[in-house]
């Protein structure tokens, strides 16, 4: 597994808009590409859409809200290549406190990587633990991907699988009404899995946890990151 970049765009993306990018990234053809949206609008506001410059097609997995502190999931499967490609996501009218990555998995399945149910969301009005609720497994060698959203506090810490204790591997961390992201690689099949994190201030917060399966044959998964 090896990490490969991250780019940050200038700019603060704290202001209304309806739109929200991530920095420029070459992303190679085949691979997966799972996005993290979050924000914080005052009312549950979610990504009309999601495009990039190489045409990708990308399916909303999952979202929801809680006090207005926003958090959805959408991925891209067997992507186009591209060089320095952007992706944006679109809301339907202002997003305060907006917040996106990209994150890019390499020996993913390209036909199916994802199935529906294999993923669960979670929300609170107060507190310092985000969590989903749990989703089965139903293939081995899959990558969980979590994205959360926290509407006070700052940096989190990465929690674990809630079945055999994997940790998830940060890979996005935002101060100031923050969008954090992190994955993790699990070898077998079960249930009981969920995305977890703990912030270290209590507030408003909204997560969204899924599986990705590998693809047949394939013996490890490389993930790279671009985000804003």
């Amino acid at each position: 597994m090896a990490y490969v970049g991250v780019s940050i765009p200038s700019g603060s993306n704290n202001g209304g808009a309806t739109t929200i990018a991530c920095g420029a990234r070459t992303v190679v053809a085949g691979n997966l590409l799972v996005v993290v949206v979050g924000n914080e609008t005052g009312g549950p506001v979610y990504a009309s859409g999601i495009a990039d410059l190489a045409g990708n097609v990308y399916v909303s997995i999952g979202n929801n809200s809680t006090s207005g502190d926003s958090c959805e999931m959408w991925y891209a499967k067997n992507i186009t290549g591209y060089t320095n490609n952007v992706v944006t996501a679109t809301f339907p009218g202002n997003a305060t406190y907006r917040r996106i990555c990209c994150m890019e998995f390499s020996d993913c399945d390209t036909t199916a990587p994802f199935t529906a149910g294999e993923y669960n969301t979670g929300t609170a009005n107060s507190g310092t633990a985000l969590a989903t609720g749990t989703f089965a497994t139903a293939t081995a060698d899959s990558v969980i991907v979590q994205g959360g959203f926290h509407g006070t506090a700052h940096s989190f810490v990465p929690g674990t699988d809630g079945v055999v204790g994997h940790t998830f591997i940060e890979t996005y961390d935002a101060a100031d009404y923050y969008c954090c992201a992190g994955y993790y690689i699990e070898a077998s099949t079960g249930s009981g899995y969920k995305g977890q994190a703990t912030a270290p201030g209590s507030g408003n917060w909204a997560i969204v946890a899924a599986a990705f399966k590998m693809a047949g044959g394939a013996t490890n998964i490389s993930y790279m990151i671009f985000e804003s």
